[in-house]
């Protein structure tokens, strides 16, 4: 199960990296369009601003190495990244994934994880950030190949509209990690855009405490 949160944020990665250049290419084009005396190329932080929602939730499920698994996944945009995965009907792992952190628990092996985006990125081979965790579930770029030392592969996409907003129905993966084959098809469904989100997390006690 703490594999199955590497592997979504491997995704996240993959799928984010067409959403930022899109964005900055719209955003670009309506900056041209309204300016009569000068043309300027928007910074990432004008980007940033435009928020379309302020909360986001979905479910997902699917399964991992013959293993059926689920997962609830609540997001306050620009800010957190809440996911509960469980197998079977239990909870096994609760993410949180903060602009500048992550913090895991691992339920199945009384494991608490505290890092940085760095650690992931080191464990990943590629650079990982927040955004790329949060586009995973906005992203609508429905074919996209990817390649680094540690991971090679493919992510296809279908796509369905809730009310004016485009979300991934189907994210199918197929990729090389660490000269291993990995695969997985995660169904996503129950969109709601701007829902009242909670985000219960705490560090349990006697867990033994990984950074």
């Amino acid at each position: 199960m703490k594999r199955l949160i590497y592997i979504i944020l491997i995704i996240a990665l993959v799928s984010s990296c067409s959403l930022f250049k899109k964005t900055e290419k719209k955003e670009l084009s309506a900056t041209t369009n309204n300016e009569t005396t000068e043309t300027k190329k928007p910074s990432t932080e004008s980007i940033k601003k435009v928020k379309p929602f302020n909360t986001f939730s979905c479910k997902v499920s699917g399964s991992y190495k013959g293993i059926p698994i689920s997962a609830t996944v609540r997001i306050a945009y620009d800010s957190i990244v809440w996911v509960s995965a469980s197998s079977l009907g239990i909870e096994g792992v609760r993410a949180l994934c903060l602009t500048d952190s992550v913090f895991v628990i691992n339920k199945l092996e009384k494991e608490y994880i505290a890092c940085n985006y760095d650690r992931i990125t080191k464990f990943v081979g590629m650079p990982l950030s927040y955004n790329f965790v949060q586009s995973l579930f906005f992203d609508t770029v429905r074919n996209a190949t990817f390649n680094s030392p540690n991971f090679s592969g493919t992510v296809k996409k279908e796509i369905t509209k809730v009310d004016k907003f485009y979300f991934p129905s189907v994210i199918d993966v197929n990729a090389i990690f660490n000269q291993q084959k990995q695969s997985i098809k995660l169904k996503v469904k129950n969109h709601k855009v701007n829902p009242e989100n909670s985000y219960p997390f705490s560090q349990p006690k006697g867990y033994k405490v990984r950074h």
